[in-house]
């Protein structure tokens, strides 16, 4: 697998890139910079700016549901959905007494789920401007989100370390919105979540990939009962071997890494959970995650790496390091903070004020 490095976008960014989002149309992108949404077109030219939060944005999201609206959260505490053809915001939703850190849309139950630095989730129904079910139990700020179409329908993970998923089969009922299971065996911040389906031979698997600061996890999500599986091992860290010097970036291509396989109970009683440690290796913290096909999952880092490690054998595919370049940060690569893969072209959100552009090949 091949990454490379084509070009960086500073102007006008003046500050850290915290979300890219790419239009399900595929025209066009958005980042958040500051408290300033950019829009480009994929010649990479600024066509519109969207001003309006009063504070960092931290999360965009477009929703193929609702593909003529786009919205944004931050640390104003507020989520703004935005007309893109009347080019403002036309509602304001409010309900967090903190910053919002994250977001995601539930397209089976059409409501967007929000977790913040007030500990809790809320649930909002895009046509309104008000929250109307809270989601508490984290005893720390809400990191990041994911959502499944059957249980557990919404995963997050917190600063307190743990991940939880929970129930909405019953929002109305005195159980309904409860926590089906705590997984405490990440070491940090929990700080990216997704979540994945497959078919072999009519037979359904549902995935779930975690990251930390000390590792990335696979789960297993298999009905309601809890599997003791496999020793543990202790994960090794990856050096770059090889260096590809027509795009700039080192590669590892190691075949026999020994994975850490390690049974996690969860606290509940109603989630059948096993997990692997997919890769430890020194890279930094991981900011975000993504799937480039069904069995490749890249990772990005602190210290400007992307990681491609295989989803079911934990075998590392590539390790990609950007040229060390001259920054006003001390670090050598800047910190990659948000990413988004669309065709074959990986854009990613810097702590330089860059979003760089990456084409990769997955021959």
């Amino acid at each position: 697998m091949i990454i490379e490095h084509v070009k960086s976008i500073l102007k006008p960014h003046d500050s850290w890139i915290r979300s890219i989002a790419v239009h399900p149309s595929g025209k066009f992108f958005v980042t958040a910079c500051s408290n300033v949404i950019y829009f480009f077109d994929f010649d990479y030219k600024v066509i519109d700016v969207f001003t309006g939060h009063t504070a960092n944005i931290r999360t965009l999201y477009f929703s193929k549901v609702h593909p003529h609206h786009l919205y944004s959260a931050g640390e104003d505490r507020s989520i703004c959905c935005w007309d893109l053809s009347q080019r403002k915001c036309i509602r304001r939703h409010t309900g967090h007494h903190s910053d919002i850190l994250c977001m995601k849309h539930h397209p089976a139950l059409d409501i967007f789920i929000t977790g913040s630095r007030d500990n809790s989730l809320r649930l909002w129904d895009p046509r309104t401007s008000y929250s109307f079910y809270e989601l508490k139990g984290h005893s720390d700020a809400v990191t990041c989100l994911e959502t499944m179409v059957s249980d557990p329908q919404i995963i997050s993970g917190s600063e307190d370390s743990t991940i939880r998923t929970w129930d909405l089969r019953s929002l109305s009922k005195f159980d309904g919105g409860k926590c089906l299971s705590i997984l405490t065996h990440h070491r940090g911040t929990i700080t990216s979540l997704l979540g994945h389906k497959s078919i072999d031979k009519g037979v359904i698997s549902r995935t779930l990939i975690s990251a930390a600061a000390d590792c990335v996890r696979k789960w297993s999500i298999s009905g309601n009962h809890c599997h003791d599986e496999g020793p543990l091992f202790k994960p090794v860290d990856i050096q770059p071997i090889m260096k590809d010097s027509k795009s700039g970036f080192s590669l590892t291509d190691v075949s026999h890494v020994p994975t850490e396989l390690r049974l996690l109970y969860p606290h509940a009683k109603q989630c059948v959970t096993d997990s692997e440690s997919i890769v430890s290796h020194g890279l930094g913290e991981v900011n975000a995650m993504l799937y480039l096909d069904s069995d490749s999952l890249l990772t990005c880092h602190q210290n400007g790496s992307l990681h491609i490690s295989d989803v079911s054998s934990g075998r590392t595919l590539g390790l990609f390091e950007p040229p060390t370049e001259k920054t006003i940060f001390k670090e050598s690569r800047c910190s990659i903070l948000s990413m988004v893969h669309f065709k074959d072209i990986i854009l990613t959100g810097h702590m330089d004020n860059t979003v760089k552009i990456h084409k990769v090949d997955l021959v």
